[in-house]
Parts: C-alpha cells; structure tokens; sequence
C-alpha cells in the first residue's frame, strides 16, 4: 500500500487495485488535508475503496466509502474529506454530554448572578414606570428563562411519557426569548394528543433546534408556526403505516437542513420515530418530527 504520512492530518485507509491510481489518490487526499494510513487509528476511521461501478457510502463504527474507478481522484478526496469531518463531529456529539454538563454549571452561576439584577428591574418599574423600565423588566425575564432552560436541559435524559403540548407550551418563553421578536411565532396544537415516550430534555433541544434553524432561514417578520397533530398513515402513503404523532415546525424561508440536524435525527430515530422534511421556494419548508404513540412501544 502506497503510504503517506503527514504529521496532524486525519488517517485515511486506502484500498485501491492499481499502483499508480494509489500513488495519485494518496497525493490527492494530502491536497485535502488528509494522510494515507495502512491499518485504522480510530473507530471512526474512513475507508476509502476505490473498486466498485456504482458509488456507496455506509456510515457506523467506521465510515466506508466505495466509489466508482472511474471518478477523478480530486472527486475521492472531496469525498473522503467531507466523510471525515462528518464523523469527527460523529464523535464530537458522543462528548456532548460532559459539554452539557458544563452548559449546566455556567448557566447555573450566571442565573445566581442575575437574580439581584431581577429584583432591581423590578423595583426601578415600580418607582419609575416606563418604557425603558419594562423593557428592562421583560429582558431579565427572558434571560432567567433561557439560563433555566439550559441548566436543566441535561438534567434527566431518561424516556418517560410526555404530552407533546405541554413540554411545548412549557418552553414558548424560552422559544420567544431566543427569536427576540425577530420571527411571528405562533402554535397550532392539536388537543388531546396521545403521550409519547422520549425524554423531555432531548424533546426541548429538538424544538429550539428547529425554530432556531426556522428563525435563520426566515425573513424578519415571518410566520414561523409550531404546531402538533395525530395522524393515521395508510400503507398506500409514502410515510410509514402507522399512527403517528407530528410536531412541525413549518417557516417561508427555503431551508432544510442547519446546524445539529442529524442529532435531531438521531435522538428521533432512537425514540422509534423519523424526520419528514418538505421545502420549496413557492411553499416554504416544514420539519416534520413522527413519533409513534407511547402505548405502541410500551
């Protein structure tokens, strides 16, 4: 195997059948940033087999990718290179626990700091009520529910039966607060819900995630709308059969994607669920999450 060893760069293991192809992929991936590597030095180290006519990509311990000869070797490393840092932030997001913990520390101790500020705003709207005094008064609040918010999002990540409603209703100041009024944001909730089985901090990092991405995608002013409903999918549709329970977050923006989607994909696959995610230019986009009903898995 053609070896090149360059110091800092991510490993890359190398199959290919013919020397001098090797020898041009090998220098290609150090153009990418990445070294040729003759056995794995990490679990999630990319495979790169260059042997197949149909290109493939499968992505679990290791992340290995077969491509067709006849792709250019500028093409591989692109790939490759793209397929690394996905996987390094694959293995960033199974350290986001001790990182939340720390999220948990510092929001604690700033909430502590805020709580004189507080009682301040609330003393000077009394004394001096006005326009500045209120806005001093509801940016505090705002603040406390957003630190609150953080320093109990890691706080239990155990499954339970959760109304979808109520942990949405429960986290509207903190979705306001973090959209600054920049978006409209609105619900519509479909009540009664049947529960589902999910922990509640991962159910609230999908939301703000979700609005979040709704709010970066979307013009001042738009209409950004929550909202939950119960379906019932037959076998002719293109969604799994089944009854489902659906929370959307639909925007006007064109945007599926954004930062921390496949972690939302990731802790919705594992409660039994999937993404369904709709976008086009004349409609807007939905981010659909499907969960199926606590009592379908109990």
């Amino acid at each position: 195997m053609y070896l090149l060893h360059l110091e800092g760069m991510q490993p890359v293991v190398l199959l290919c059948p013919d020397d001098a192809r090797r020898a041009a992929l090998a220098q290609a991936l150090g153009r990418a940033g990445l070294a040729v590597a003759d056995v794995a030095e990490r679990p999630w180290t990319v495979h790169l087999v260059d042997d197949l006519q149909e290109p493939a990509v499968r992505i679990d311990d290791e992340t290995v990718i077969r491509l067709s000869t006849s792709a250019t070797v500028d093409d591989l490393a692109a790939v490759s290179r793209l397929a690394v840092e996905l996987a390094t932030l694959r293995a960033a997001f199974d350290d986001s626990v001790s990182v939340g913990m720390i999220a948990s520390i510092v929001a604690h101790d700033a909430r502590n700091a805020l709580v004189p500020m507080v009682f301040a705003a609330d003393a000077l709207s009394a004394v001096s009520p006005g326009e500045l005094a209120g806005v001093l008064v509801d940016g505090c609040k705002r603040l406390t529910a957003i630190l609150r918010r953080i320093s109990t999002a890691n706080t239990d990540q155990t499954a339970h039966e959760l109304d979808v409603n109520m942990v949405i209703a429960d986290l509207l100041v903190t979705l306001h607060a973090i959209t600054n009024e920049r978006v409209l944001l609105t619900t519509r909730l479909e009540n009664p819900l049947p529960t589902v089985r999910i922990s509640a901090a991962d159910l609230e990092r999908i939301l703000l995630n979700l609005v979040v991405n709704a709010c970066d995608a979307s013009e001042p002013k738009d209409r950004v709308i929550v909202s939950t409903s119960y379906r019932i999918v037959g076998t002719s549709e293109p969604e799994p059969a089944g009854a489902w329970i659906v929370v959307e977050v639909e925007h006007q923006g064109v945007a599926g994607a954004g930062l921390g989607m496949p972690s939302v994909d990731r802790v919705v696959r594992a409660a039994g669920g999937h993404l369904a995610i709709a976008s086009s230019p004349d409609r807007g986009t939905k981010v659909g999450i499907w969960l199926p009903p606590a009592a379908a898995i109990a």
